[in-house]
């Protein structure tokens, strides 16, 4: 029987990219063209990046979130905003508040 782990990790990493001229919508709805063109920038990983930690385990009671070395309130209304808009919040129907996730959980990175 293969032992079952009690913690699981995972960690992705994302480019930082810089809008230089944003997309201010469309002038033509029928056609789908832009009012004007947009630029943006992809800075190599290298050079500057965004990594994401996430870690689930049976043994946790409590949801927590660490931004830049802090622990933050999860249900502070910013964070609750930005988890209902993420893919995560999605996926997992959170409409408002986090929901627990049953336990194993597959992630996808």
């Amino acid at each position: 029987m293969a032992s079952e782990k009690s913690l699981v990790a995972v960690t992705c990493t994302a480019p930082i990219n810089i809008a230089v001229i944003k997309y201010w919508g469309k002038r033509d709805e029928e056609l789908i063209l832009p009012i004007n063109s947009s630029l943006s920038v992809t800075l190599h990983q290298d050079q500057l990046k965004t990594t994401t930690t996430a870690v689930i385990s049976k043994d946790f009671s409590e949801d927590q979130i660490w931004l830049n070395g802090r622990k933050e309130d999860v249900g502070q209304p910013r964070i609750q905003a930005c988890l209902r808009e993420s893919e995560w919040g999605v996926l997992h129907g959170c409409g408002g508040q986090i929901q627990p996730v049953p336990f194993p959980l597959s992630l996808p990175c």
